[in-house]
Parts: C-alpha cells; sequence; structure tokens
C-alpha cells in the first residue's frame, strides 16, 4: 500500500500572518517619513516659486515705470481731499469722495503676474473698506478681484488650511530697522525720508528711517539706483506664516501671531530695533484680548480681512529687526496691530518649511533660503537698500 500523502497547507498560520504584518509596519515606518519630506520639498519648492514670481513681477513694474512699486500708497486715507486719521478702516466709506492708498505691492503687481483680468477688476477710484463681507453678501467693492485669487499667495507649507477671501503668506520688506512712532508730523508727506541718528548698544551710529528703509517705503515708488548697498544684496519679499485665528483673550499667542508691545516708547530716539527686538525677546505671550491672532487673513467666518491687498505689517509687510522664524514674539506698537504708517513693529519672516528656513526674494530678482541660525547683522543689512552695511554671508 501507498502512504498516503498529507494535504498541502492552502493559507498561512498567525504567526506568520504576523510577522507579514510587522515587516510590513516596518516598511511603512521606514518610507513614511521619506514620503513626506519629498512632499514637504515639493511645498517648499513651489513656495519658492510663488515668492520669485511676485519679485520677477516687482523687478517688470520696475522696468516699465522706472520705479518699484510704493509699499504704501499717501494719502493713507481722505474725505474729500482731506486726509483723516485713526485706524478703524473698516468704516471707510467706499464712494468717489473717498480715496484709501493703503494697496499693497501685491495689487500693484498683478498686471506683471499675468493677472491682468483680475487688476482690471480693481477699482481705485472709490475708497475700500478692510470688511470683504457683511453676513454672507459681498461688501468690498473689489470683493469679486479679491475673491478669485483664492490660491495666489498662499504657501502650500502653512498648516491653515481654511480658504479665506485675500488671505497672504507672502509678505515684502519694509526695512533693517522699522518706521518709528511718536515723531511730530510723520503723518506728513514731506517728512517720510526724515531719518533720526542713533548711537546703537554696540557704539555705532545708525539712521532709523521714517519710511522704512527697505525695499518699499510710503507714498512712492523707490528706482533701483535708491538701492546703493545692491540689489542684489536687498531681500525685497519673503514668506510668513498666518495667524492661527485663535480667541486672543481665552488662549496664549502661537509663534504665528502678533502680541502687544509692553508699552509704549514715547522716547524718539529710544525707538530702535535693539530696543523694540528687547522689548519683544522676553514679552509674554500670554492670553490677552490685545494680541492679534489674524495676520495674513482674518478669523474663518468673520467679514473682515487684514490679506494681500492691504498695505500693513498685519498682513503683507516685514522687517529685518529679528532674524528668521526667531524664538521671541512678533510684537506691534501698543494696539499690537501695526497698520499704519510710523507705527513701530516687530514682524518677522516665518514659515513652516522644516529646517528653520524661509524663502527669501532680492531685488535683483534671485531667490535663495534662508535659516533661522543667520547672523542678525547679516540679516540686518539684506533688510536696508541704502545703510552701507555688507550682507555677504547670505
Amino acid at each position: 500500500m501507498n502512504a498516503q500523502t498529507p494535504p498541502r497547507r492552502l493559507g498561512f498560520t498567525l504567526v506568520e500572518l504576523l510577522v507579514v504584518i510587522a515587516i510590513i509596519g516596518i516598511l511603512v515606518a521606514l518610507l513614511l517619513p521619506a514620503v513626506q519630506a519629498a512632499r514637504e520639498s515639493a511645498r517648499r519648492i513651489s513656495c519658492m516659486n510663488k515668492v520669485k514670481q511676485i519679485g520677477l513681477a516687482a523687478i517688470n513694474y520696475a522696468s516699465a515705470n522706472k520705479v518699484y512699486p510704493p509699499g504704501r500708497g499717501w494719502p493713507d486715507w481722505e474725505v474729500g481731499g482731506m486726509a483723516q486719521g485713526g485706524t478703524n478702516y473698516n468704516a471707510v466709506a467706499q464712494n468717489a469722495s473717498t480715496k484709501t492708498g493703503f494697496y499693497s505691492v501685491h495689487v500693484r503687481v498683478l498686471p506683471y503676474m499675468e493677472e491682468t483680468a483680475i487688476y482690471d477688476l480693481i477699482d481705485f477710484s472709490v475708497g475700500q473698506s478692510h470688511r470683504m463681507t457683511s453676513g454672507a453678501t459681498p461688501y468690498n467693492v473689489n470683493y469679486e478681484a479679491y475673491n478669485n485669487a483664492a490660491e495666489m499667495f498662499v504657501c502650500p507649507s502653512d498648516p491653515f488650511l481654511e480658504r479665506i477671501t485675500s488671505e497672504n503668506n507672502y509678505v515684502y520688506n519694509f526695512g533693517g530697522s522699522t518706521p518709528y512712532a511718536g515723531v511730530a508730523g510723520v503723518d506728513e508727506p514731506d517728512n517720510l525720508d526724515a531719518t533720526l541718528q542713533f548711537t546703537g548698544p554696540d557704539g555705532n551710529e545708525y539712521d532709523l528711517s521714517c519710511g522704512g528703509n527697505g525695499a518699499f517705503t510710503i507714498g512712492k515708488g523707490l528706482s533701483p539706483a535708491k538701492f546703493t548697498d545692491g540689489t542684489s544684496k536687498t531681500a525685497m519679499f519673503s514668506e510668513r506664516t498666518k495667524g492661527s485665528g485663535a480667541n486672543p483673550a481665552a488662549s496664549p499667542a502661537g509663534p504665528s501671531d502678533m502680541i502687544t508691545m509692553p508699552g509704549r516708547q514715547q522716547n524718539i530716539k529710544a525707538i530702535t530695533p535693539f530696543s523694540i527686538y528687547g522689548r519683544c525677546e522676553n514679552a509674554s505671550t500670554a492670553a490677552n484680548a490685545f494680541n492679534f491672532n489674524s495676520f495674513g487673513r482674518w478669523l474663518p467666518g468673520e467679514d473682515y480681512s487684514n490679506g494681500w491687498p492691504f498695505a500693513a505689517y498685519s498682513g503683507t509687510m516685514y522687517n529685518h529687526v529679528a532674524p528668521p522664524n526667531w524664538k521671541g514674539a512678533d510684537c506691534g506698537a501698543y494696539s499690537a496691530i501695526s497698520d499704519r504708517p510710523g507705527e513701530h513693529a516687530l514682524v518677522s519672516a516665518r514659515s513652516s518649511h522644516g529646517g528653520g528656513v524661509v524663502n527669501v526674494c532680492y531685488a535683483d530678482g534671485h531667490a535663495d533660503t534662508v535659516t533661522s541660525g543667520v547672523d542678525l547683522t547679516v540679516w540686518r543689512a539684506a533688510g536696508s537698500r541704502n545703510g552701507g552695511e555688507t550682507a555677504n554671508g547670505l
């Protein structure tokens, strides 16, 4: 008799199945970080391309107009030909007797980004409010234009993904110092070029510019000849994370938010990059109703905007007072919302890219990454167009 052949086993034992699952888990654990890193690298490159596109648009604007766009128009706000005070731009009447000058560089360069169709929707003949909607109804005279540019100025790495009309991640350089507050006549256009000299803690003499000493200023465009430090050495655009949208009265400020600067500096010559840096570096980020959590956008579901159409430290401008992604808090003058010429603030370049880097486009059109470990003196030099400093090392 022939011995019976034992039946063939057609499946896995439980042990074998567990081993296979474990191996798959290990492979996923090994591959997932690489996949995530590759995706972030692609997002960072996309972000770099956007920064460079905006920079090249500003350069093309200068080629056509002999000057770069103004960083902010002047007068800031007028009714019937009379300049207005205050900062409540939400209440601006949108009619022919009202004019507003707080259009951003982003608005000016739209035709040079092949976005003439959006630019042509913007009505510059009447004043505009910071208010976008009234409930679910469009309110801003330029709402259609701003709403049609949904992704144009948004960095794909920013963690706040809920889309809000006119939100913005890309900022332009207003200086290695910062506009100062409290100067007599600061709101007069003849004084926007005024400077005060001060002695820094390092013993060196510095000039502090009311209009900012960066790539852009208030009330006029700058010609390339004004960049005496060299266009290749002067930062023009960078990036900043949008505000968290958390309730400032209930939640401590996060790294993408702004806080109220401790106290108001009244001594004009004491308002320097050094003093502002010191005040903001150790300032408390505890919950405070006066903190500002809406950088580059307003809160989801709200009617207002601090996005790309508006020239202000609260949404489109930054300076080089502190290094990129610095550990301290970005902070503004007394009200924390530095949205008017002459208000001093520290608003740093920030991103959600790995390695602590931010993308920067310079005034000659080349773009590069800068790390949070950059020497602060070099970074401030890159923020100045005419300070005579050296920005070697970037």
